[in-house]
């Protein structure tokens, strides 16, 4: 279904869940998945990278 066809992803992110949505050239959902507890999972990855991500 994503093939060679042109889709376009957007993402919400928010402390609490990260939705990722990919719509195809006609604005169709072709797919949606959501993580929750999102800026943990963030936070885990970007501690590989020196720079300090500021928590609030």
């Amino acid at each position: 279904m994503l093939g060679d066809d042109p889709t376009y992803t957007g993402m919400d992110i928010s402390a609490k869940s990260i939705v990722c949505t990919t719509l195809d050239e006609n604005g169709n959902i072709v797919r949606k998945d959501s993580i929750e507890k999102a800026f943990r999972i963030l936070q885990t990855d970007l501690d590989i990278f020196p720079m300090r991500v500021r928590k609030e």
